[in-house]
């Protein structure tokens, strides 16, 4: 099914967060346009549109996935491209102010059309009969629900950032907003979020086949960001308040449930032509291996997922990054897999894949009488993915492919039930509960058991080998790499596994706070840094210079800090002579 949100708009609103003139094209004053229904639907539309530019879903592979152990640069690239050379310095840990993805303004432009609408939208009410409460009520649902996902990017990747509701009309706004903590910004998108999860869309809202079923923020989509929200915090305040992280490990099992749950009601209550599902399977993820990595990852929309970026067109981010970057004239694209993805081991720590057959091996082209080709990430860019047996898959690039009409997905129903997992094996061992750590291990177990082909030589993960709290988490993270691998998540799984192995400097206050207090900042976890050495690329200085908290995260970009008077760099990118760099 093809959609239609992404199209421009005529005379629709451009909005910067810099100087915003809400007028179309500066031809009708502001007061003269927020006046009917119509108005709101396309400022609405533009949210949309802008999550899913080049830009930010750039910055969703770049930040959530290259950071980490799952991507490298390809070397066919010119030294001398400014794109290589921005990913380089982060490989290397060596990122400077003025790199390209260091930048936010495109999600802070999401957050204004967010804030445009909350702010606006109810006036129309009187204006426009046609536009009721209970229209005004969804619209600022989707806004509030959609500027928490923005938030939750931001705190993840900068962990200070200016928190800001008030939506920007003119240029003679006061810009200069300082950093809010972390703690502050989450626990307004959490409260955000469970305000918007009373008047948002149901999931069963829309049929199947409709592509505003995934590609709109729903209740279940709400659900998912709240559990992934919990499950940070709880990650990141494990160490300097455990009696709040058990709480919000138990938060965010309790919102994966209420995903879980509808997505069961909503299979066992509808038909879906054409797609299978095993009705044994206590968990809503298609079980038809021949079909479901088609139907996710290029037929798009599967029943599973629950909320994903729309394309009609190219999705250029997906083409540049991992198939051809500048277009399709050139060979490759900016990145690809390392070699731990080419190879079967015994455990996690050697390779991702553990077993022969299993079907996420498509996830990458592997060519082994081409170097060239060897690794090259085939999830999300390929127009068909078909066999079942990866052992007999000719895991070769598709070439002369000029459409990539490919959405991205931020979450589906594999990515919550981990989330899940990750949670109860972090309550099994504060409780010391075996029963939690046999439910996490049911649900990898799902996952993992939906994606062996059942051929001779596949063997089902047994809780002999898992039944210890550190061999839970350890697949856990394996099961999540081999799943997600290329979505956006993995960065953000290893950042929760440091703060949990490691002393915690809390949240509760900004960077800058902390070092009017001291000087030293707590030592990033060593297996962390040893598992983003895998990809070989400068790894012994990826150890030495990410040694501590504050190089988890980005720099502010220096046009941020130009723009905006109030804001303090993150002291591992500052000249300060309190933190120097390692």
């Amino acid at each position: 099914m093809k959609k239609y949100i992404l199209s421009i708009l005529s005379g629709i609103l451009f909005v910067s967060c810099v100087d915003t003139n809400i007028t179309p094209y500066g031809q009708t004053t502001e007061e003269d346009y927020w006046q009917k229904k119509s108005e709101v639907a396309q400022v609405v539309t533009q949210a949309y549109h802008e999550m899913a530019s080049a830009d930010i879903v750039n910055r969703m592979i770049v930040w959530g996935s290259f950071r980490s152990d799952e991507l490298k640069l390809t070397s066919e690239v010119p030294a001398a491209n400014r794109t290589r050379q921005a990913l380089s310095e982060i490989k290397t840990a060596n990122i400077e102010t003025t790199n390209m993805f260091s930048t936010w303004g495109n999600f802070y432009s999401v957050i204004n059309y967010c804030n445009l609408v909350i702010d606006m939208a109810k006036d129309v009410i009187e204006r426009d009969p046609d536009y009721t409460e209970g229209d005004c009520a969804l619209d600022v649902a989707q806004m509030k629900a959609l500027r928490s996902l923005c938030y939750f990017y931001l705190v993840r990747a900068f962990r200070d950032v200016p928190y800001i509701t008030q939506s920007y009309r003119n240029s003679s706004q006061e810009m200069s907003i300082p950093q809010s903590a972390p703690s502050v910004v989450l626990e307004a998108c959490i409260k955000d979020l469970e305000e918007a999860s009373a008047d948002i869309y149901d999931a069963q809202n829309f049929a199947l086949n409709n592509w505003r079923s995934r590609g709109y923020l729903n209740r279940d989509a709400v659900y998912a960001i709240l559990a992934d929200i919990y499950l940070w915090r709880a990650s990141v305040t494990l160490g300097s308040n455990p009696s709040q992280a058990y709480r919000d490990y138990e938060k965010c099992v309790e919102y994966a449930d209420m995903v879980i749950n509808s997505k069961n009601d909503y299979h066992s209550s509808t038909i879906h032509g054409g797609q299978t599902q095993d009705e044994t399977n206590l968990y809503p993820a298609l079980a038809d291996i021949d079909n479901y990595y088609q139907a996710l990852f290029v037929d798009q929309n599967a029943e599973e997922s629950i909320f994903e970026l729309e394309f009609n067109a190219n999705n250029t981010a997906l083409i540049n990054m991992f198939y051809s970057y500048g277009g399709t004239n050139y060979a490759f694209g900016f990145m690809q897999a390392p070699g731990l993805f080419g190879s079967i081991g015994t455990t996690n720590d050697q390779a991702v894949f553990i077993q022969t057959y299993d079907t996420r091996r498509k996830s990458v082209y592997y060519n082994t009488s081409s170097v060239d080709e060897s690794y090259n990430v085939a999830k999300m860019i390929s127009e068909t993915i078909t066999g079942s047996d990866p052992s007999s898959y000719s895991r070769l690039r598709e070439s002369g492919l000029v459409n990539f009409p490919h959405d991205w997905i931020i979450y589906r129903m594999t990515d919550v039930m981990l989330m899940k997992a990750e949670a109860l094996t972090e309550l099994a061992d504060h409780e010391g509960s075996e029963e939690k750590l046999q439910q996490a291990f049911e649900l990898v177990k799902a996952v993992n058991d939906r994606a062996l082909f059942q051929g001779s030589g596949v063997k089902a993960l047994d809780f002999a080998n898992y039944n210890t709290v550190d061999a839970m988490e350890s697949l856990v993270m394996g099961e999540r790499l081999r799943e997600l691998c290329f979505e956006g998540k993995r960065w953000f799984d290893l950042l929760r596994m440091n703060y949990r192995n490691n002393a915690k400097q809390g949240i509760n206050t900004n960077y800058d706070a902390i070092l009017a207090d001291q000087t030293t900042f707590i030592e990033n976890d060593a297996n962390m840094l040893n598992m983003m050495a895998r990809t070989e690329e400068a790894a012994n200085a990826v150890i030495s210079k990410m040694k501590t908290e504050p190089y988890l995260y980005m720099p502010i970009s220096e046009d941020e800090v130009k723009l905006n008077g109030a804001l303090k760099q993150n002291p591992a990118y500052s000249s300060s002579s309190q933190f120097e760099r390692h």
